[in-house]
């Protein structure tokens, strides 16, 4: 006996044991189901019973229109959290770096006019060996070079940034030094753990692509080289037959195509906001 099953996130582990026990699982959408209540009930009341009440109902009646959810295999659905993960390391790394320089710009901007990446081991190595600007003010000549030299920066640099140290800059009380200056040091421990950890996602990706076969003829394509563009692309579509039903399906469940509303004379195109926002992303 087929078991059938309805349910409105299309992932999960309650969507895995199901399909692992050999179940077929109907995902709706919320908004389809929002409309399907009208059917039975016309006030705005609303609780789980009657819901999986409706969702069953719904399946019964409909599922002629419902595709079956159709899950890709384990290296694929594997290689898709790993980017997940990673886009979600990187944001918050972008989150720490914003800190980071708001912090920065309330006592100690020169760093930022030295450094334009706080995610460099120079920028981040200058900040916790001189993390005010009353540190700075004794930086001597030859400790300068002597730093230059060990983060391979040329003569050239290392002449333009000693002039930069050097001009004067608007005095900050020392109370407030103290304050940010205990932040910024959170701040840095936490920017070198993100960043380290970004960094090893994304080799793991590229490893752990590579060893499938669609990185045979996917890293053919234009960006495939190296990076996850493709890797993520490729996880996103997923390896299983008949999940898009048209290029026209792909789009919409991108999110690259808006969305037009005609009636009458009336003709409106909006963007399209439900979607798959890592496919757009990396469309």
């Amino acid at each position: 006996m087929e078991l059938w099953a309805t349910i409105e996130k299309p992932d999960g582990r309650m969507v895995d044991c199901l399909l692992d026990h050999g179940g077929v699982v109907y995902p709706v959408n919320p908004k389809a189901l929002d409309r399907a209540r009208d059917r039975f009930r016309m006030s705005a009341s609303k609780s789980d019973a009657f819901d999986g009440r409706v969702l069953v109902e719904f399946l019964r009646t409909d599922h002629a229109h419902l595709p079956p959810l159709r899950p890709s295999s384990v290296a694929a659905q594997e290689v898709k959290l790993l980017p997940r993960d990673h886009t979600r390391l990187v944001r918050q790394q972008t989150r720490m770096l914003h800190q980071l320089t708001s912090t920065l710009k309330e006592y100690y901007p020169r760093v930022l006019d030295l450094f334009g990446d706080l995610t460099t081991q120079l920028a981040l190595e200058f900040l916790q060996t001189y993390p005010t600007p009353v540190r700075l003010t004794t930086l001597r000549l030859s400790q300068w070079q002597q730093f230059a030299r060990q983060h391979r920066l040329g003569p050239a640099r290392t002449t333009e940034l000693w002039a930069h140290l050097k001009a004067p800059q608007v005095p900050v009380p020392e109370h407030v030094v103290r304050a940010k200056a205990r932040l910024v040091a959170v701040l840095i421990v936490q920017v070198l753990v993100t960043h380290r950890a970004v960094t090893d996602y994304q080799m793991e990706i590229e490893r752990f692509f590579g060893t499938l076969q669609a990185a045979e003829w996917m890293q053919t394509l234009p960006g495939g080289g190296s990076g996850t563009m493709i890797s993520r692309l490729w996880a996103e579509l997923g390896d299983a037959s008949g999940r898009w039903v048209s290029w026209s399906h792909l789009q919409a469940r991108a999110g690259t195509v808006p969305l037009t509303r005609q009636s009458g004379k009336s003709c409106v195109v909006r963007f399209r906001v439900a979607c798959n926002k890592y496919l757009r992303q990396v469309i």
